[in-house]
């Protein structure tokens, strides 16, 4: 296929090729100004940008956009330090330049949004490190993370998920990056670092576990238990939303799933097939604290999926104990010595309240990093 000649000398080709080639996603330059720019020059320079960004062969339209959005931010960002007239215009420039790039280019230049651009210059210095999968309307979410890591982490998960930017904001809402480390009996610092540059990454059975789970989306009261079949046929009714809860990679094989126990039939509450680990996830569910007799329970099934599901290419399968409460010293000895990976969980019908599960996570983290400092003086 021959190449398209690029039509305008306004367009940098940098930005035109990218946007007409098949090759994966590169970044364009960025654009050139004088650092002190005037109030005028600052206008006409996102009049250009804007100008390159319509111009292009919208094949990437996120990045179009963002790569506009991004030079305006920094244009903004310089002239708020080095304009040559900002003192002029002082708390006014956002104002001010809102009602001369509406007038000329039309909506999309409010004060909120020029705001916005700034923000997204001041949260990403380089232009390469934003994401072409994501919309602008996924970044005016993202900047207001103040916690740059926590702001990482979802970036990451929105892009490698293909959230909607609705589930992008239920995500945050729900406090997924607490939920995500606190789930790891073992969590410290590294553990942070490592969501933030990369997302939740599946490499463990552990890593298909949060706690707790929120499923604020059934709409069940939470001041009395619901019965167990209530509460499995309400995560059926609602299984995209209860999937996108679960992480990356879900599929929903079933719900009470028949496994032969002798001349019995058991029947496994809900399976689901997790794609990143090639792997089985059964979860039972418990409205009430975690008891031993349904680690048991569980067990059996797992013992059953590995022996007469799974196939050459299946990992072991997974089980999961949905529960109100586990008490950490009880799930330890429920838990501890199976051959078989399995882990309780949590739910909870209510969004989590931020200040607790930020409060438990840090607490976590500080007892593991200080048993990992006694552990080393010890070996030395």
């Amino acid at each position: 296929m021959p190449e398209l000649e690029n039509p305008s000398q306004d367009i940098p080709d940098t930005v035109w090729n990218i946007q007409n080639s098949t090759a994966e996603l590169a970044f364009p330059e960025e654009f050139e100004f004088d650092a002190d720019l005037s109030f005028d020059e600052l206008a006409n320079a996102i009049e250009k940008v804007t100008e390159i960004a319509r111009n292009v062969a919208a094949q990437h339209v996120y990045s179009d956009q963002l790569w506009a959005y991004w030079n305006n931010g920094r244009m903004i960002v310089s002239y708020e330090q080095n304009g040559r007239d900002r003192a002029e215009y002082g708390d006014q420039t956002l104002t001010r330049l809102s009602k001369r790039l509406t007038s000329r280019l039309g909506r999309g230049f409010s004060r909120t949004n020029l705001y916005n651009m700034r923000l997204l210059f001041l949260t990403h210095k380089k232009f390469q490190t934003l994401s072409g999968k994501l919309s602008w309307s996924h970044y005016c979410e993202l900047i207001t993370v103040e916690d740059e890591l926590k702001m990482r982490f979802y970036e990451h998960e929105a892009a490698n998920s293909g959230w909607s930017v609705r589930d992008l904001r239920r995500q945050m809402n729900s406090l997924l990056f607490e939920r995500v480390l606190n789930a790891k009996d073992d969590a410290r610092r590294e553990h942070v670092l490592a969501l933030a540059n990369e997302g939740v990454v599946y490499r463990h059975p552990a890593d298909a576990v949060r706690s707790p789970l929120v499923l604020e989306f059934l709409d069940l009261p939470d001041d009395v238990a619901p019965l167990e079949r209530d509460l499995q046929q309400a995560l059926v009714n609602q299984i995209e939303k209860f999937m996108l809860e679960l992480g990356r990679g879900f599929m929903f094989v079933g719900s009470n799933q028949r496994v032969p126990v002798g001349t019995d039939n058991d029947f496994v509450d809900m399976v689901f097939y997790c794609k990143p680990l090639r792997a089985y996830v059964l979860i039972e569910l418990k409205t009430d604290k975690l008891m031993s007799s349904a680690v048991g329970q569980i067990n059996e099934y797992l013992n059953y999926y590995a022996t007469e599901v799974n196939d050459e290419f299946d990992n072991p399968p997974i089980g999961i104990i949905l529960c109100t409460d586990k008490n950490n010293v009880r799930a330890q000895y429920a838990l501890g010595g199976l051959s078989n990976a399995i882990f309780a969980s949590t739910y909870t019908l209510r969004l989590p309240n931020e200040e607790q599960l930020e409060d438990q996570v840090r607490r976590t983290i500080e007892a593991n990093e200080r048993k990992a400092l006694m552990s080393g003086e010890e070996d030395a």
